[in-house]
Formats: C-alpha cells, structure tokens, sequence
C-alpha cells in the first residue's frame, strides 16, 4: 500500500506538472474524441495501449468489454448508460 501512495505523491510532483495545462483544461471540461469500451482486465490500460492522454477517452470498462443489447429498464445500467452519455454528449 506504501507504494501506491507514493506513486500517487510521485505523480502529484512530477508527471502532474508536466500536464499542468491539460488538467487545468480538464478540470473545466472533458471533450473525449473516442468511446472505449474494455475489459476490467488489469492488464489493459486504455491509454497506453492506444498512446493516448488524460481526456482523449471516454472509458467504460467491465468483465469480458460486454455491451448488453438495450433494453427499457428503471435500473442503473451502467455500461448502456456510459454509451448514451457519450454518444448524446
């Protein structure tokens, strides 16, 4: 757990300055150009495999990157409704 903390404070005084521009633009709006859809496979990082910055993706992840077929539902579905968003957004 010590690691991730500071990996967290390494990145907050480090590759965050970097970037400062971007999060700054971030931190106001996101304007992805692209809807990922992946599996929660930890080995998948979306931004490194497609060489991709903060904000680029819209990034909806779940077991096996399923996209169940629409249906009309009063329950939170969260990958139909990442779709909707990106697509209406």
């Amino acid at each position: 757990m010590d690691f991730l903390f500071e990996s967290v404070k390494y990145f907050n005084n480090n590759d965050f300055l970097i970037h400062k521009d971007l999060f700054s633009e971030l931190g106001r709006k996101q304007k992805p150009h692209t809807l990922f859809i992946g599996c929660s496979d930890s080995r998948v990082v979306p931004n490194l495999i497609t060489n991709t910055l903060p904000g680029e993706l819209f990034v909806v992840r779940n077991i096996a990157n399923i996209v169940p077929y629409y249906r009309d539902t009063n329950e939170f579905v969260a990958t139909t409704s990442c779709i909707e968003y990106a697509v209406q957004v």
